[in-house]
């Protein structure tokens, strides 16, 4: 990604649907591994090539057991 991208959640859904113009795609499943970004992409209609959504969680370390161990 470009130094200066715009990574709000707006400007990820362009990245997303100028990714899915450059190869010409339909029907798309969608994978994320976090589902705000992918709930704007699809809830707000932005993008209809959307059919199926696949969200991952995004809990790590700390936040998720087991945690990591102290120190690395």
């Amino acid at each position: 990604m470009k130094p200066g991208a715009d990574l709000t959640l707006r400007g990820q859904v362009r990245v997303v649907a100028a990714f899915l113009d450059a190869l010409g795609l339909e029907d798309v499943t969608l994978v994320r591994s976090d589902w705000g970004g992918a709930l704007f992409l699809t809830a707000h209609g932005l993008d209809q090539r959307i059919s199926r959504l696949v969200i991952l969680p995004c809990e790590a370390f700390g936040n998720f057991p087991p945690a990591c161990p102290a120190g690395s």
